[in-house]
């Protein structure tokens, strides 16, 4: 059997070995040593910042983006609040941060293409960032505002200032034109100024004149109520009095009005005269007596003008001169009337008395909307049972007898309503109050004292001195002598029962004086 030859080594692959394995060797660490030192990139806003500090890239920034976005309006200027450097700040904080963590985990050994960072495209162990400003809207309105702040001026309204009481007119300061900065337009220059990067422009602020809210053509009559007084010259010119006191009174917005606050009290030295006003249920002559009808007319008025009542109190008894309900006693220090305007602007009262006639009537701008008016309904809800009847002594009656002086009349409850209407219809009605009115008690005349046997003595010793008078001779000189020495023994007997006499005649003036049944139909108009 052939042995198999041994090849034998090529003496020159031998030789040729060692550099073959130093090629390969060298190519190796080459590979490792590309790949281990590929430093990583640090770009902001375009530009390669990886050598250089945090500070040192945020004023870089600041450099190649001033700062000096400004308004003018005139000669004036207004800088507008950095928003740049904040922005830069936090960038550069978020972006170092970032940084570092990338370089400490360069030590790793990473194939190529494997680490990509950035925001947009970055290319492997670089990163990328892009300088922009956040809530640019919000930036634009913020300095829009503070352009108003500084430059608008507010137009003032026309006020009331004054009353003329010849021409029977109020008299009222002039509006005066104010300024606005045009903050919509501006808004839009400036997104367009921070959206491009202009952070250097000017920006021209356009401001027009702003009118005032409120003119003298404003102010109207907005709420007047009438009433009718009676005959009575004192209580008239109580009425009267009071209408003075408040004609020509102006009222600042969100101030309280009081009725005794401002005519005050009623007194001789003012001019006020004794009339019939009610006291305890009962009715007294009192100074000022009737001013009530102001205040109820003034009532009336208020709530025409769609002002806010604030005290209101009904009367003892039923009044005539406004329905049941719509009335407001006074009587100093109190019940007051009392109303607050509750209007944005002031308000000017008007009253005057003339021929039994009593007008308020209320000025302003207007608080209810064109075509709207307010009024009070009321409605009575019951009848109440009159007092017990007072009785008065009269002799000249006969034992016994009763005569009705004056009927009396029921009391009443009634409950009041503000009603609205628009344009004729009716769009709203709202409970105000209820009110109680006492009834008058009837008056009773009667004779329970002196009996008709009695009064016919009395008679007939007052027919028999008539007659011994008429018998006697005034020529006799005796009979005028015992005339004098009769009478003085009979005195007693004769002149006590004439004493009683006059009495009766006073008694019977005593009703019509008592009817005060006058003041009672004319008590409440006093009020």
């Amino acid at each position: 059997m052939a042995k198999k030859k041994k090849r034998k080594l090529n003496p020159k692959l031998l030789l040729l070995a060692p550099a073959l394995l130093a090629v390969l060797g060298g190519i190796s660490v080459y590979s490792l040593h590309r790949y281990n030192n590929t430093e990583p990139q640090l770009v902001i806003d375009g530009t390669d910042v990886s050598n250089l500090s945090q500070d040192e890239a945020e004023q870089l920034l600041l450099a190649a983006h001033p700062w000096k976005l400004t308004l003018t309006y005139e000669n004036r200027k207004l800088a507008v609040d950095d928003s740049i450097k904040p922005a830069i700040s936090s960038l550069a904080k978020t972006a170092y941060k970032n940084f570092k963590k990338m370089k400490e985990e360069k030590d790793l050994i990473s194939l190529p293409g494997k680490i990509s960072r950035g925001l947009k495209g970055a290319e492997a162990e670089t990163l990328n960032y892009e300088l922009t400003l956040e809530n640019v809207d919000k930036l634009a309105r913020s300095a829009a505002e503070k352009a108003s702040r500084e430059w608008n001026v507010t137009a003032q309204s026309a006020t009331m200032e004054s009353y003329d009481a010849e021409s029977g007119t109020f008299k009222f300061s002039k509006g005066v034109e104010g300024l606005e900065v045009d903050e919509d337009k501006l808004i839009q220059d400036l997104l367009s100024a921070l959206q491009s990067g202009d952070y250097d422009k000017e920006i021209k602020v356009s401001v027009h004149k702003a009118a005032p809210e409120v003119t003298e053509s404003d102010y109207k009559k907005i709420g007047t109520y009438t009433t009718h007084t009676t005959a009575n010259p004192d209580r008239n010119t109580n009425v009267r009095l009071a209408c003075e006191a408040i004609n020509g009174l102006i009222l600042p917005a969100g101030e309280q009005f009081s009725f005794n606050g401002t005519v005050g009290e009623r007194t001789p030295e003012k001019g006020y005269k004794e009339a019939a006003a009610y006291s305890m249920e009962e009715v007294v002559q009192e100074y000022g007596g009737g001013v009530c009808q102001v205040s109820s007319t003034l009532y009336n008025a208020v709530i025409a003008a769609g002002l806010q009542t604030d005290v209101r109190t009904g009367h003892v008894f039923k009044p005539t001169y406004v329905t049941p309900g719509q009335d407001a006693t006074v009587s100093y220090s109190e019940p007051d009337f009392a109303f607050t305007n509750n209007s944005s602007n002031s308000i000017g009262l008007k009253a005057t008395y003339w021929d039994q006639t009593v007008c308020v009537e209320v000025y302003g701008v207007p608080i209810l909307e064109e075509g709207v008016v307010r009024y009070l309904h009321s409605e009575k809800k019951a009848d109440l049972d009159p007092p017990k009847p007072t009785y008065e002594e009269d002799t000249s009656l006969k034992y016994g007898e009763e005569v009705v002086s004056s009927p009396g009349e029921s009391g009443s409850e009634w409950v009041t309503d503000i009603v609205t209407e628009k344009n004729g219809e009716i769009i709203d009605r709202t409970f105000l109050h209820n009110t109680r009115y006492s009834g008058h008690a009837p008056v009773i005349r009667r004779n329970t004292t002196v009996k008709d046997d009695e009064k016919d003595k009395d008679k007939d010793k007052d027919k028999k001195k008539k007659n011994k008078k008429e018998n006697s001779d005034p020529d006799d000189p005796d009979a005028g002598e015992t005339d004098p020495v009769q009478p003085p023994a009979e005195e007693p007997a004769t002149e006590a029962p004439s004493t009683p006499e006059p009495e009766p005649e006073p008694e019977p003036e005593t009703p019509p004086a008592e009817p005060a049944a006058e003041p009672e139909a004319e008590a409440p108009a006093e009020e």
